[in-house]
């Protein structure tokens, strides 16, 4: 699974998982990291599947057109440091203190 291009036009404001009518989008602050990606319930934890696009002073950002409501995720970082998967700081939902990050939809 691919992200679309970011534009002006297609952004989300907030951070996290946000659902919209595209999919879902995703937001993170990840100063040092080289390049992020999305892992999830959605692409088999394919940990190079979704790359996120680098916004700009330690943002990261995506959309993942198959990821919906209830779907498992992780962020996966590289960096100068390593490889690390990385819970969502912003997540509404988790399956448990130290388990993945759930996308929630409040509606």
């Amino acid at each position: 699974m691919e992200t679309k291009t970011l534009t002006p036009g297609n952004k989300v404001a907030g951070m996290g998982a946000i659902i919209t009518d595209k999919g879902t989008y995703f937001r993170v602050w990840a100063p040092n990291a080289e390049a992020v990606f999305i892992a999830g319930s959605f692409n088999n934890f394919d940990k190079g599947a979704c790359p996120l696009e680098n916004e700009g002073n330690g943002y990261w950002a995506g959309f993942a057109e198959n990821a919906k409501a209830g779907d498992e995720y992780k962020y996966f970082l590289q960096t100068p440091f390593g490889e690390f998967f990385r819970n969502d700081p912003y997540a509404r939902q988790m399956t448990n203190s130290v388990g993945n990050g759930v996308i929630y939809d409040s509606n």
